[in-house]
């Protein structure tokens, strides 16, 4: 429960980094643009990003990267990232147990 509660933490954090990617550069620019999970991915592996949709679209199925993936991807990724982190830390938390 420990890795588990430890990830959706991590999750959380960057989720709040995205957020504030987002904020920062809305206050340098002065024009709001999401920040997305796609921009994300490619800005940390370009590559990765590229090889997993080769293998999508060759080996599993085309229309799973265009109606699925690719949604994923250009939503913003504080969104993406909040909902799993927040669902994990709250699942795996330290439960105490109540004597009656």
């Amino acid at each position: 429960m420990t890795v588990l509660r430890t990830i959706g933490w991590a999750l959380v954090l960057l989720a709040i980094a995205a957020a504030g990617h987002e904020g920062f550069s809305w206050l340098l620019s002065g024009t709001y643009k999401a920040f997305t999970l796609g921009e994300m991915w490619a800005s940390i592996d370009r590559g990765s990003l590229n090889l997993v949709q080769v293998g999508i679209q060759r080996y599993v199925a085309p229309w799973l990267w265009e109606e699925v993936v690719l949604r994923l991807l250009l939503a913003p990724a504080w969104l993406e990232l909040i909902v799993p982190g927040a669902a994990l830390a709250y699942c795996a938390r330290r439960r105490r147990h109540v004597l009656s």
